[in-house]
């Protein structure tokens, strides 16, 4: 029963930033594709270094969550860093699924760069806090791994 726990604890960390990060880029890409954004757009480019960096981070997130339910509390305390980039990028998600649902309903030209304009910002504060907590996760994960 132990062992059922634990991987189905540690499938569900893994999917929700997964599934997370999967289900922003869908939106976001259904944005671009439905505006037409070309590839020199700052959308584009901060979606494309987003989806990077999301891919870069998610595999430390992934074992700081194993091995903080495997027991490990040295690494309890950084576990607040990886919910907050998990609840970043649902917020970004939802953002953006409600600015592509007001814009199906024709938002005047301003209310819609004011609304991008915010989706861009969210998003250059999330890749801000990755580059950020990278360096805290390795080292965390360095220290905790190999003491």
């Amino acid at each position: 029963m132990h062992h059922a726990t634990h991987h189905a604890a540690n499938f569900a960390f893994r999917s929700s930033i997964t599934f997370g990060a999967t289900l922003l880029f869908t939106r976001l890409g259904r944005y671009i594709e439905s505006n037409r954004v070309k590839p020199d757009d700052a959308f584009y480019r901060i979606r494309n270094a987003l989806d990077r960096k999301i891919k870069i981070i998610s595999p430390s997130i992934e074992l700081i969550e194993t091995l903080v339910t495997r027991g490990n509390s040295a690494l309890e305390s950084i576990t607040g860093l990886t919910s907050s980039i998990r609840n970043d990028i649902a917020d970004i998600s939802v953002l953006v699924m409600r600015f592509i649902d007001t814009k199906a309903s024709a938002l005047d030209p301003k209310a819609e760069l004011l609304r991008r304009n915010e989706i861009l910002e969210k998003m250059n504060d999330l890749l801000k806090k990755i580059e950020d907590v990278g360096i805290v996760f390795c080292n965390c994960l360095r220290s905790s791994l190999y003491p």
